[in-house]
């Protein structure tokens, strides 16, 4: 029972951490459009 909770906490853990990967890289590259448009 314990092995099957840690697998999908693990399954979780693998897609949070896609998400959070993609929303940094969307946060990333907002905030070098945002310098780029300020001018630096």
């Amino acid at each position: 029972m314990i092995v099957t909770v840690v697998k999908s906490f693990v399954e979780e853990a693998k897609c949070m951490d896609d998400v959070y990967k993609k929303l940094l890289e969307n946060i990333s590259s907002h905030y070098s459009l945002g310098e780029q448009s300020n001018g630096g």
